[in-house]
């Protein structure tokens, strides 16, 4: 009977250990803002920038932004923290990072301005916002939908 007993207490402490072990490396988008840019004089570019604020899984020894898709676009992104006056690249566990892609307007439609190399967006997540992220080398993602639409930028 102890032995049934120690064998259940295994059990549900493996998955106890296995959810906080989840937890470990999810993370959460707090926002995404969008807002178009054009510029004044002919033949500047124009096109759209976004701005996804997330709540980092990891400091940045552990956590690293691999890319994200925007609406199927897929586009690299790096993370850093918005504060004046702190190195921007340095961040903790629990901080809210942010993440800026451009898309820029080109006669086939808006395309990533900064791209490694297209990859195609994982079945099964139909977000408008997918990230792909690293924390300790597992691989992850996290998706979002609303995107709040900011006015227009003129640029000189």
């Amino acid at each position: 009977m102890r032995v049934v007993f120690f064998l259940i207490g295994c059990f549900v402490m493996s998955c106890v250990a296995q959810q906080e072990s989840k937890k470990i490396y999810e993370s959460e988008i707090v926002a995404v803002y969008s807002q178009t840019f054009a510029g004044g004089v002919k033949g500047t570019p124009q096109g759209i920038k976004y701005k996804i604020l997330m709540v980092a899984p990891g400091n940045n020894e552990h956590f690293n932004i691999i890319g994200c898709w925007i609406n199927d676009e897929y586009a690299i992104a790096k993370p850093f923290k918005d504060k004046p006056g702190i190195n921007k690249i340095l961040f903790n566990k629990g901080d809210t990072v942010t993440l800026s892609v451009n898309l820029t307007l080109t006669p086939e439609g808006y395309k990533a301005t900064a791209i490694e190399k297209p990859i195609s967006k994982p079945t099964g997540f139909n977000d408008k916002i997918l990230v792909r992220y690293e924390v300790n080398n597992r691989v992850n993602y996290i998706g979002f939908n609303k995107i709040t639409e900011l006015s227009p930028e003129l640029r000189p």
